[in-house]
């Protein structure tokens, strides 16, 4: 029984971790897409990273003359 119950409290526990995980990047991937708004690189932030988002960073990273990865890192967003 108690096997049980620790099973179970450590699956409530991942899935508490997981949805702030998933908060905090819909949190981050919004924010992006508000400043790639900002500069007139995208019309809309929907909060998923897909591929409009993705091609509004790759833009921005080569006018910046950075790295053109798609990726938002330490140098394309600091």
């Amino acid at each position: 029984m108690e096997k049980i119950f620790i099973t179970f409290l450590l699956s409530i526990i991942v899935v508490i971790i997981c949805h702030i995980l998933m908060k905090k990047d819909h949190f981050s991937t919004t924010y992006v897409q508000e400043k790639l708004i900002d500069l007139g690189l995208l019309d809309l932030a929907t909060g998923i990273n897909d591929k409009n988002t993705q091609e509004a960073i790759k833009t921005f990273q080569e006018k910046a003359g950075l790295v053109v990865d798609g990726m938002v890192g330490d140098d394309t967003f600091p």
